[in-house]
């Protein structure tokens, strides 16, 4: 790829004033007016709230025949496996009051649509019925109205079908299934250097070399990052992962699908819902996955955007398609999402959709979600008025407000007494199908800020509750209230939420500055300014392991440079963790003499922290393309070393090197440190980094576990495999998900086994101790019976026996056993696999085994 600068370009590098290509925006992009539409985002709810039962039929009637005309398909949600909603059909939700009561209805009315349909009554009006869910015995019907061409008839034959339903003493609620829509936006429109997929023609007049400039400025514009301190979380966390060890957290994205072949986004991992509108991993419309790149876009890649959370083994997706690929759906196809999240192990949910009134059926699962450990996000709105949207307005529901570029509120962002934090939101840049880049503008897009925000917090802190992350967050946003005394009010809630403060909140007083657990844990989901939050002043700081350093901390790193004969080619810098600039070279005239020595000082006392030293053997150019990246970890006595070296690329050299070749011998450049050489080298290409710590001595430090490997079953044996017929997958048994289940082993431990496989630790250096914690519950075992823990490092080909839990004291039947721990010492380890094998002596004597957290460290 070719890339060429005017001479203009060059004398604006040589003057460092590189970030006129971050102000770089293309031309032509244009808003779309906002306008308040019946039915429509954060108009529907207040509409249909306020207006009486017969016009809130006329209203669901009108909302489902104008928005989804012959083929919307919004039909698809649940019911007829995604065929195209019908003109003239409306839809019921119907809760009972047990599973029996359900399956009695709904068989009585299948028979009624099958033989009675020429009768009068209303189960003959019923066109379909399916189960929503199961265990929450929620259903939706299909009413036929085809026939009928009056809206006053319509409405008749509606209310004859809820009379007739609500008739029935096992019926607790009847609600209507109303529309649903992803939250309307303004529109930058997207942009993409090149599509991957054969038959896909460009989407806007862009040359390969102009979007690739865009693209590699794209990755470091994002304003909300900084806006929301999420950089110093990961500088921090970098620098100190031993201190910090994360635990992955699954997101669930409940939104129009996921372009799961997008080259910035995830493919590991990756789960997903269906709910009638096809398959969750393609996305027709966008929002989802534009959604999905704020919150989890890969870092490190060189391409595009980054995300929230760019580690992807960190974190992964749940994908909930209950919109179409138009942005439009049911309340029902979003209550099969909901459950999607739910059953497959999320912890948070998030929701930039909106629609309907008030539903005590979703009210009902969201409570029940919180009960369950999940914090739901939900945009509060567009319309910029003083309403409630739904399902933001839920009080077990995070509320989402929007801000600009400027940190203060947009005046599209809606709010109420519900709204409890903001994000950013206009000009948000993100994923779009098809390795597009887009920019869109709404609470859509502060919602995923304030959910990834609290994965990115929630992995370093598993032990809290979701009461407890979501009072962190309120606490430590950014205040932007004007009121008198400022705090917490209903235009913009406790304010902008802030990653860096709340994860030093939980940092200095744990878990506890989230505040009390409440029984049920709904009952202290209140949301917006009612919020309860912990006080603060009557906590004491958690326990901290001594982390001070001995002697002198003020320590000077030293550049030794020998110059070649182009030493105007030549230039360094140092910056620190926080971005400052702490020294550029060369110094006074700015000229260096050829063929040269220089040695002395750069950036002077340097405490502890991260910095970054970069030398040049060019004028600084950004926009070129990123061939390699290499990097070295070494401990040090007292300071931790990262070592990137970066190669670049350009078919039209810039500015003044025309080589790349770094320094030419004899000349080079050295860095030192205490002694220690960080770096010294001369053939370098443009440019070359060392990232380094100063750091406290590491004898100083108590290791800590580092997670290797989680799964909870969830979802399949997910990261294990069945060794055989007596291991088996089994799902929503003993008030758990999912859990596996070994029997039998005495003739055959290889079947009634489950391994993990081979584990690389090359990337971490190995470990050389080890942690298992795991849960599992007996069934009949009795003398003679138990499981086992074997372990294999380094590939090899024998097991070896960790520790063996016979029936017993320890292991009492038809109870769940947490948390249970045992630490093994196999030496260095790059690689590691675990299994668990039954021996019992039969088929009926079973071990079931739930949530295995396998974690590393050296001693």
């Amino acid at each position: 790829m070719s890339i060429v600068l005017s001479d203009e370009d060059c004398g604006r590098h040589r003057r460092g004033e590189n970030e006129f290509m971050s102000r770089h925006r293309r031309d032509g992009r244009s808003r779309r007016k906002w306008r308040r539409e019946e039915g429509i985002g954060g108009s529907s709810s207040s509409s249909l709230s306020r207006t009486s039962p017969a016009a809130l039929v006329i209203a669901l009637v009108v909302a489902l025949v104008v928005a989804l005309p012959g083929g919307a398909g919004a039909e698809g949600s649940v019911r007829g496996g995604g065929r195209e909603r019908r003109r003239g059909r409306a839809s019921l939700l119907i809760k009972y009051s047990d599973d029996h009561a359900m399956r009695r209805g709904l068989a009585t009315m299948h028979d009624a649509r099958r033989g009675l349909r020429a009768e009068s009554g209303w189960r003959g009006r019923v066109s379909s019925l399916t189960t929503i869910s199961e265990t929450r015995r929620v259903a939706v019907v299909d009413i036929d109205l085809d026939d009928y061409d009056d809206d006053d008839v319509r409405v008749g034959v509606v209310n004859e079908v809820r009379a007739g339903l609500m008739a029935d003493d096992d019926v607790v609620l009847v609600e209507e299934d109303f529309p649903m829509y992803k939250d309307d936006h303004f529109s930058a429109g997207p942009v993409r250097r090149r599509s991957s997929r054969a038959g896909r023609a460009e989407t806007n007049d862009v040359t390969e070399e102009e979007g690739w400039r865009r693209r590699r400025q794209e990755e470091v514009q994002q304003y909300g990052l900084s806006l929301t301190q999420v950089p110093e979380v990961w500088r921090l966390t970098t620098d100190y992962p031993d201190r910090y060890p994360n635990t992955p957290v699954k997101v669930c994205i409940i939104d129009t699908g996921y372009d799961s072949l997008h080259e910035d986004l995830p493919k590991d991992w990756v789960t997903g819902t269906e709910t009638g509108y096809g398959d969750p991993m393609i996305d027709g419309d966008g929002h989802g996955t534009h959604i999905a790149g704020v919150i989890g876009a890969l870092g490190q890649n060189g391409l595009g955007i980054v995300g929230v959370n760019p580690d992807p083994t960190k974190f992964s997706f749940h994908i909930s398609k209950a919109l179409n690929d138009e942005g439009l759906g049911t309340a029902s196809s979003v209550l099969v999402g909901i459950e999607g999240c739910i059953s497959s192990g999320s912890r948070i949910i998030s929701m930039s959709l909106g629609g309907g009134p008030a539903s005590e059926i979703f009210r009902e699962i969201f409570e029940e979600a919180y009960d369950m450990g999940l914090l739901p996000f939900a945009a509060a709105g567009n319309l910029g008025l003083d309403l409630d949207d739904y399902p933001a307005s839920y009080p077990t529901v995070v509320s989402i407000g929007a801000v600009g570029t400027d940190g203060l509120r947009a005046n599209f962002s809606n709010w109420n007494s519900q709204l409890e934090l903001m994000g950013p939101g206009v000009d948000i840049l993100s994923t779009y199908p098809d390795n597009r880049y887009g920019a869109l503008s709404g609470t859509s897009m502060a919602v995923p800020y304030a959910a990834g925000i609290a994965a990115l917090i929630w992995g370093y802190f598993p032990e809290c509750s979701n009461q407890q992350i979501r009072n962190v967050l309120a606490i430590t946003a950014r205040a932007m209230s004007t009121s008198d005394g400022g705090g917490c009010d209903r235009t913009t809630g406790h304010g902008l939420v802030q990653a860096k403060d709340a994860f030093d909140l939980l940092d200095e007083y744990g878990c506890d500055a989230g505040g009390p657990d409440y029984s049920p844990p709904s009952a202290g989901g209140v949301g917006g300014c009612s919020q309860p939050l912990a006080d603060l002043t009557a906590l004491t700081p958690v326990e901290q392991a001594d982390f001070e350093a001995a002697g002198d901390q003020c320590q000077t790193l030293t550049l030794r440079l020998r110059t070649d004969g182009y030493p105007y080619e030549t230039s360094w810098e140092l910056v620190d963790d926080g971005g400052a600039v702490l020294d550029v070279g060369p110094r006074g005239d700015g000229v260096l003499r050829k063929n040269t020595l220089y040695s002395g000082p750069v950036g002077g006392c340097l405490h502890p922290g991260a910095y970054k030293f970069t030398i040049r053997g060019e004028s600084e150019f950004i926009v070129q393309q990123y061939l390699s990246a290499m990097t070295v970890r070494n401990v040090l006595a007292g300071i931790t070393r990262e070592y990137e070296k970066t190669s670049y690329h350009s078919a039209s050299p810039p500015c003044t090197d025309n080589f790349g070749d770094g320094i030419k011998e004899p000349g080079s450049y050295a860095i030192t440190f205490n002694g220690n050489v960080f770096a010294t080298n001369n053939t370098f290409g443009f440019s070359e980094t060392t990232r380094f710590v100063v750091d406290i001595p590491v004898e100083a430090r108590q290791p800590s576990w580092s997670s290797v490997l989680y799964e909870d079953f969830d979802n399949g044996f997910g990261k294990f495999f069945a060794g055989g017929f007596d291991a088996i997958y089994t799902a929503g048994r003993f008030g758990r998900n999912g859990l596996v289940m070994i029997k039998h082993g005495v003739s055959n431990y290889d079947e009634a086994s489950i391994t993990s496989g081979n584990i690389s630790l090359d990337d971490r250096g190995g470990y050389a101790r080890f942690k298992v914690v795991f849960s599992f519950y007996t069934n009949n075992i009795g003398l003679g019976d138990g499981f086992c823990l074997d372990y294999e490092v380094n590939e090899a080909s024998a097991w070896t026996e960790a520790n063996c839990w016979p029936s017993g004291d320890d292991v009492e039947n038809g109870e769940w056993h947490d948390d249970v721990s045992w630490e093994f010492q196999p030496g260095l380890a790059m690689s590691i696999g675990i299994r668990f094998r039954s021996f019992s002596a039969d088929d009926m004597k079973r071990v079931f085994i739930d949530k295995i957290h396998l974690f590393g460290r050296n001693e």
